[in-house]
């Protein structure tokens, strides 16, 4: 009886690591398709992944179209394949979104929205997330202006190799008014 308990776990065991390298191999050919410019091509890899619950595939999904790249922009629909992804914790899917949010762009502008989204995505080390928080937090956009935490962010960001964001902080600690001087 134990071993066949252990053969079946095996067997399933085995069969989740094919279907999750069958997976890893439709998003690889799809991002293929995708560099290639074949959209369709790649949206025909991504789709059936997305419905699965992929939140890789539902990010690039909605890069397609919020892009508009072979298909007709959609910002809402790019908005809600981001908010899937980002629920499942993919970090670019949370920067975009959060963007989106911030924008007010196929969804109704959300500052709070915007920086949960940026938070997330920073705390995991996103340096698109890191800058723009940096940015709210110098110029009081969406949140109380504070100028510790954005130097907080912009040298996050600046760590990893953001210019911008060195250039940012080093105007910022200097007392350098930003929107002058960049």
């Amino acid at each position: 009886m134990l071993g066949s308990v252990k053969r079946i776990a095996a067997a399933l065991c085995l069969s989740a690591c094919l279907a999750s390298s069958a997976s890893a191999a439709d998003l690889q050919s799809g991002l293929d398709a995708f560099d290639a410019g074949n959209y369709e091509g790649a949206l025909e890899f991504w789709i059936p992944l997305a419905e699965q619950g992929n939140a890789g595939a539902q990010y690039f999904i909605g890069l397609i179209y919020e892009n508009g790249y072979g298909v007709e922009i959609d910002y809402a629909m790019a908005a809600e394949l981001y908010g899937r992804a980002a629920d499942a914790g993919n970090i670019d899917a949370q920067y975009s979104l959060g963007v989106l949010y911030q924008a007010g762009i196929g969804v109704t502008q959300d500052y709070a929205e915007a920086l949960r989204l940026f938070t997330l995505a920073a705390e995991a080390g996103d340096i698109d997330a890191q800058f723009s928080l940096g940015l709210m937090y110098e110029t009081g956009v969406g949140v109380q202006a504070d100028v510790d935490k954005a130097l907080k962010w912009y040298g996050m960001a600046a760590a990893q190799g953001d210019a911008d964001a060195a250039d940012a902080a080093a105007q910022l600690s200097a007392g350098i008014d930003p929107f002058i001087t960049r």
